[in-house]
């Protein structure tokens, strides 16, 4: 296990898989074939007390912090909300105590980015990423191909979007413990790959790479104006949470459903070792 900071990832095996889906939006396809090296993941979401623990190793200022404010969502919008940040997810009124558990949130892509490089680590790149949820099987949701709502933290009965699903009640209502949802984990036993927060990947976007994607080990167009951000969060309902839907968006957003996972080269050269 590479990863430093008391932190637990998962092995994940090179291999094949088919990246992308006909049945999804646009930038979903076309479908293509992938070979991947081996590397590691982050096992879970990135918690508080990991991002706090690099805040107070490197005295890190996150975006929503140096701009005094960060995005939360009410509902029916994503609102700028005056002094949200990681420690404040929800605004001034929130905090994150008796969270240590729960995943940091309010991460734009720079602090991503700048948390998993102290770690020893990487953003993964989209390709990894989508590897590590759907794997050689190219399932549509971290476990299967069947949704299952008993699996996930996805917009249920405490959410307040439109597309609500009134019928199933999870106990969350914005974020669940990194550790939850055991069962719902992908074929390399990561959890939370499907729903919970958005993850930020490496590659910027462009919406026809997936038609000139290399085939081994693709790494992303080498520069955009758009980052991306992949699995589904607590705001959205199960096709927005699908391991094949892309979140392509302004890489200095933080709102409270983004968050992080790093991932780890397969050589070794991870901390602490």
């Amino acid at each position: 296990d590479p990863s430093g900071d008391d932190n637990t990832s998962v092995y994940v095996p090179a291999g094949s898989f088919g990246m992308g889906s006909e049945d999804g939006n646009n930038d979903e396809r076309p479908p293509h074939n992938v070979t991947l090296d081996e590397f590691w993941l982050d096992q879970t979401e990135v918690s508080n007390v990991r991002f706090a623990a690099f805040v107070a190793d490197t005295g890190y200022q996150t975006a929503a912090e140096a701009q005094g404010w960060g995005y939360i969502f009410d509902g029916g919008n994503w609102d700028v909300a005056n002094g949200a940040n990681w420690q404040h997810p929800q605004g001034p009124g929130s905090d994150i105590s008796g969270m240590d558990d729960y995943p940091v949130v309010q991460i734009s892509r720079d602090d991503a980015a700048a948390f998993c490089d102290w770690a020893g680590g990487r953003l993964p790149t989209e390709a990894e990423w989508e590897y590590a949820a759907r794997g050689p099987e190219n399932r549509l949701w971290a476990w299967g191909n069947e949704f299952l709502p008993d699996r996930v933290n996805y917009c249920d009965h405490d959410c307040s979007a439109s597309w609500v699903d009134l019928d199933v009640d999870d106990g969350y209502t914005y974020t669940a413990p990194v550790m939850s949802y055991p069962n719902g984990a992908s074929w390399v036993g990561a959890l939370n790959m499907t729903g919970n927060v958005w993850e930020w990947v490496a590659d910027w976007y462009a919406d026809d790479y997936y038609g000139r994607s290399p085939t081994a080990n693709p790494p992303g167009p080498e520069s955009g104006e758009r980052g991306i951000l992949r699995g589904g969060s607590w705001v959205f309902e199960a096709r927005r949470n699908r391991t094949t839907d892309r979140n392509s968006t302004d890489p200095s957003y933080a709102i409270n459903d983004f968050g992080i996972r790093c991932a780890y080269d397969a050589d070794g050269s991870g901390p602490n070792e």
